[in-house]
């Protein structure tokens, strides 16, 4: 039961430094577009889109074609549309990250307390369920209408630029992204067992 008590204590300090780290992430993404908007400058953008570079004349000898390659888009001169999502997506991801983990915490506490089957821990489960399900789709989302307003013949350096949508499964913008799907669904599995847990102490209680 120490054992058990003290990793539970370390898990716990562990995520509080992770907690410090992704709120000063996101204070910093909050107030850095607003520094950049006093000063009248642009703010360049945090993230590089993926893209396909196809060269206008292929790379071909007698054995071997290339037909294209990836690169890192990283737009400098940003419409209004751009600069809003670019500011939005920082704030989303880091956001999230910190509630995620503010809640991950306080079920460690619980843990650590004795309290495995808190109705609380059910409940910031299925937050937790709920944010990793969603906020990776506003993200690419977001994203792909980034993606989607660029030119549709950009040429950079002799290279034609094509446009590829984040998320393996595309719907006009928005994308399907099984990966987070399947692990919230996982954990509100957990979530319902730490329930059906709650439920049989309970009743072990009144029988007692």
């Amino acid at each position: 039961m120490k054992t058990k008590n003290n990793s539970s204590f370390f898990t716990y300090s562990l995520l509080s430094i992770a907690l410090g780290m992704t709120l000063s992430a996101t204070i910093l993404s909050v107030i850095l577009p607003i520094i950049f908007s006093i000063s009248g400058t642009r703010m360049p953008g945090w993230f590089g889109l993926i893209v396909r570079l196809e060269s206008i004349s292929p790379l071909v000898n007698n054995d071997y074609l290339i037909g294209g390659i990836q690169g890192r888009l990283t737009i400098l001169n940003q419409t209004t549309l751009m600069m809003i999502l670019n500011n939005l997506i920082p704030i989303l991801i880091f956001g999230s990250w910190t509630y995620g983990i503010y809640l991950f915490r306080k079920i460690i506490k619980n843990v650590h307390e004795g309290n495995h089957f808190a109705s609380s821990n059910v409940k910031n489960m299925r937050i937790i369920a709920l944010l990793i399900m969603i906020v990776p789709h506003i993200q690419v989302l977001l994203q792909n209408i980034i993606v989607n307003s660029l030119p549709q013949n950009l040429i950079i350096e002799g290279m034609r630029v094509s446009r590829i949508l984040a998320g393996p499964v595309n719907i006009f913008s928005f994308s399907l992204i099984p990966d987070y799907i399947l692990l919230g669904l996982i954990i509100f599995v957990f979530a319902e067992v730490f329930k059906e847990g709650k439920n049989l102490k309970e009743e072990n209680d009144l029988t007692v």
